[in-house]
C-alpha cells in the first residue's frame, strides 16, 4: 500500500501485502496471502499469517495461519502451529 518503505533484501510472495506506512527491513520474507504492517526486520512470516498493525517484530519466525495483535513488540520470537 501507499507509503510503505522496504529496504532489501525483502521477498514479498504471491498476494502478500504491506500496509500503509509499514517499514520492512531485510532480510525478511513475507509469505503468500500475508499482511504486514508496522516495523519488521530480519524475520520470516509464512503464508496466511498477519501482522497487520503497528508494533515491532525482529529476528522472528511466524508459521502459517498466525495472527499478531495490534501494538505487539517481539524479538527472537518463534511461533509454530501443530497440525
Amino acid at each position: 500500500m501507499e507509503g510503505s518503505n522496504l529496504r532489501g533484501p525483502v521477498a514479498l510472495c504471491e498476494q502478500a501485502q504491506t500496509k500503509m506506512a509499514a517499514k520492512i527491513y531485510g532480510p525478511t520474507t513475507i509469505g503468500p496471502y500475508s499482511k504486514v504492517g508496522g516495523e519488521v526486520t530480519s524475520s520470516v512470516i509464512f503464508g496466511y499469517s498477519n501482522k497487520a498493525h503497528d508494533g515491532f517484530m525482529g529476528h522472528s519466525a511466524i508459521a502459517e495461519w498466525c495472527n499478531i495483535g495490534a501494538d505487539t513488540n517481539t524479538s527472537n520470537l518463534k511461533i509454530h502451529t501443530i497440525l
